[in-house]
C-alpha cells in the first residue's frame, strides 16, 4: 500500500544530506511533506516552501502525530494547494520535468546574480 497516497501528511527525512529524495514524491502525490529543522527544500531561499512543508525540530520527531493532528482542514486543503502549485512550478509534469527544472534554475540564477550586482554596488559605491 501506498501511504503517502492516502495519508495528508508524509514524513521526508533527510538521507545522507539536507534534502530528501521523498520530498518531491511527496508532493506529487498530494500530500504535505514534514521535514526536519536542517531540511533545505529545493531553490530555497527564493522559492519560499513555509506555507507547504511541515517543519519540525528532531527533538520533536516524536510528536510528530500530534504537531499534525493540531492542523485545521482548512489548513491542510491550504498546504496541499499551495504544495500542488509549487511542485508543479518546480518540478513541472512528467512531459516537461526537465525544461521546468531547468526554467526555475535559470530564473534563480537570474535572481541571484541580481542580487550579487547590487550587493556589489552598495559595497563598492
Amino acid at each position: 500500500q501506498n501511504y503517502c497516497c492516502i495519508l495528508p501528511f508524509f514524513f521526508c527525512p533527510g538521507g545522507g544530506g539536507v534534502g530528501s529524495f521523498r520530498f518531491a514524491e511527496t508532493l506529487r502525490a498530494g500530500a504535505i511533506p514534514v521535514v526536519t529543522s536542517d531540511f533545505v527544500p529545493p531553490f530555497h531561499p527564493e522559492i519560499d516552501w513555509t506555507d507547504c512543508i511541515v517543519r519540525v525540530s528532531e527533538a520533536r520527531v516524536v510528536a510528530i502525530p500530534d504537531i499534525v493532528g493540531n492542523i485545521s482542514q482548512d489548513e491542510i486543503h491550504k498546504r496541499q494547494n499551495t504544495c500542488k502549485l509549487l511542485y508543479e512550478t518546480v518540478f513541472g509534469d512528467s512531459d516537461n520535468r526537465d525544461f521546468a527544472l531547468l526554467s526555475v534554475a535559470l530564473r534563480i540564477w537570474a535572481v541571484r546574480v541580481k542580487n550579487a550586482l547590487q550587493k556589489q554596488s552598495e559595497i563598492f559605491d
